[in-house]
């Protein structure tokens, strides 16, 4: 896990260490209607990449279960703290 401290100015003058985590995000499309236009992006969050793939494979194997053959693409994305 990449976890590290760094300086934030918080209330005016005021500082304090807070720690941050980098984030990787699992998205995928979930369909909800009838039509298949009626989708909607899902994401979840992960603190390694190593879970975030082990979610990713599980949604890969459910789509193939289940006979999905459209909009089943699952993405996995390195989110760094913007700070």
């Amino acid at each position: 896990m990449n976890l590290f401290k760094r300086t934030m100015n918080i209330f005016k003058e005021e500082k304090e260490q807070i720690a941050t985590v980098d984030m990787w995000v699992v998205s995928w499309m979930s369909r909800h209607g009838d039509f298949s236009g009626e989708t909607k992006k899902n994401y979840q969050s992960f603190f390694t990449f190593e879970d975030a793939c082990k979610f990713k494979r599980a949604l890969d194997d459910a789509n193939r279960l289940i006979g999905n053959t459209s909009g089943t693409r699952v993405d996995i994305e390195k989110r760094s703290n913007g700070l």
